[in-house]
């Protein structure tokens, strides 16, 4: 009885201090130590494992969606969240394979998110079952619905999140995954990627992905539609583009 007191105070307790965070650009999130406290929450979790997956999904989820803002700023900070990513990404492997069905929510919801870490971080195995595990509820749910909606179109391929060309990284959602910065519409994205792509001058990438960084303290999502461009300056010659 008092074990489980125990876990709910110590759930409760993490729930409250994970707030309020992740709102920091990535340098400011780092000086302050909340990369390391998250780092050192994630370990208290896995000790809590596996009763802390019998929690009700209103409290683990709550815990869980404190980390996924952290994910997008991988694409420009890869070796300093590996660590970090790697210990999430586990907590969600053995969350899905303890309670696949109150997990289910929380990956689909997360799906673009994840699919988009799996392009920073493709050797992860658990990250890739994950995705895996999505694809297969996502088609099981679709095949399970074509008798009741018949005249329901099969979506393209590129209108499938995490697939296809660059094409469905502009989607309806751009508004509400850049947050607080609403000047920045479809085709800002599309001009600043162009802007990417084809800066040559190692003084401009630097000054571009600096604004790029500015541009995603206050609004988290933005740095999710550059993944392919960003992954390439992971091996610049240049250590501030990296």
């Amino acid at each position: 009885m008092f074990a489980v007191r125990f876990l709910k105070a110590t759930i409760a307790m993490v729930t409250v201090l994970l707030q309020g965070r992740t709102h920091l650009n990535f340098k400011e999130f780092r000086i302050r130590g909340h990369l390391r406290f998250f780092n050192h929450i994630l370990g208290i979790l896995q000790l809590l494992e596996p009763q802390l997956f019998a929690q009700p999904s209103t409290v683990l989820h709550g815990i869980m969606e404190a980390y996924f803002p952290i994910l997008p700023h991988s694409v420009i900070a890869k070796k300093p969240l590996e660590s970090i990513i790697t210990k999430f990404i586990q907590l969600l492997y053995q969350y899905s394979s303890h309670n696949p069905t109150q997990a289910q929510p929380l990956l689909e919801k997360h799906s673009t998110a994840l699919n988009n870490l799996s392009q920073v971080y493709p050797d992860i195995q658990q990250l890739k079952s994950l995705l895996a595990s999505i694809t297969l509820t996502s088609s099981s749910k679709d095949q399970s619905g074509l008798g009741s909606a018949p005249n329901q179109a099969e979506p393209a391929m590129d209108e499938i999140p995490g697939v296809g060309g660059r094409e469905e990284t502009y989607s309806p959602t751009l508004a509400a995954m850049m947050g607080a910065d609403a000047s920045w519409d479809t085709e800002d994205v599309k001009s600043f990627a162009e802007r990417l792509s084809q800066e040559e001058d190692s003084e401009g990438m630097a000054e571009a992905l600096n604004e790029l960084e500015e541009k995603s303290s206050s609004a988290v999502g933005i740095p999710q539609h550059f993944v392919a461009e960003l992954s390439t300056q992971m091996t610049s010659c240049n250590k501030d583009c990296r």
